[in-house]
């Protein structure tokens, strides 16, 4: 064979070939995952394993490609490797996983990113509905009048735990506006307005809604703790 008008030795060729697929198989062989995937393009790569098998030696089974073929022939090149036999499934799915590859361990972490920056926005948007509806329910009270103090003083201390946002003189006492928005009795509705007001209370100083950021160290607790569960 001639290459720039050099004689090379056919030995030469055929040894230069079978370390070049001595390499592939090794490369196939340590990460046979890369190998199952049905997803890759083949196109460009000079060879590809035609065919599988399982060796057993002392050390347990381990997997080979018998011979390799070109991945291009002509204008055609294959798009899906070829699939591992059954006894080469059985193997994989025996034996441990693999040392993940960088590239592997790269998109892991992105899926995990993105899984976690879903939950958060999930929770946020959970929390801000929460706080659209605490501003309908303050809203209701002062389309009714709002709350004054009760007769005479009584009770006034209660009457100061309920937020001045919603204070009106000429409302409604608690009794009253909660007859008037449908709730059980005077408890149930004071109930209602101390947890609108614990609510706000967790918000952010100085915002009046929530942030994906505010989510994302609760949101990988969760992811992780899901995945342990999975």
């Amino acid at each position: 064979m001639k290459i720039l008008n050099t004689e090379i030795p056919d030995w030469l060729v055929w040894l230069s070939a079978g370390l070049i697929l001595y390499e592939l198989g090794k490369r196939l062989e340590a990460e046979p995952g890369e190998a199952e995937t049905l997803e890759s393009d083949l196109e460009g790569d000079v060879m590809t394993c035609a065919a599988w098998q399982t060796v057993d030696t002392p050390q347990g089974p381990i997997i080979r490609c018998m011979y390799f073929e070109p991945a291009c022939k002509g204008d055609q090149c294959l798009t899906d490797p070829v699939p591992y036999p059954p006894s080469v499934l059985e193997i994989l799915e025996k034996r441990e996983p693999r040392r993940k590859t960088r590239k592997r361990r790269a998109e892991e972490e992105k899926e995990f990113d993105r899984e976690v920056k879903n939950v958060a926005r999930m929770m946020a948007e959970a929390e801000n509905e929460a706080v659209e509806m605490g501003k309908q329910f303050y809203k209701e009270i002062l389309d009714r009048g709002g709350i004054k103090a009760y007769r005479k003083g009584v009770e006034a201390e209660e009457y100061r735990d309920i937020p001045k946002y919603i204070h009106r003189k000429a409302g409604l006492p608690p009794d009253e506006m909660a007859s008037e928005m449908g709730y059980r009795d005077e408890k149930e509705f004071v109930e209602a307005i101390e947890a609108e007001k614990y609510r706000r209370s967790l918000l952010p100083k100085g915002r009046s809604y929530w942030k994906i950021g505010d989510f994302l160290t609760q949101a990988e607790e969760y992811v992780i703790s899901q995945s342990r569960a999975a």
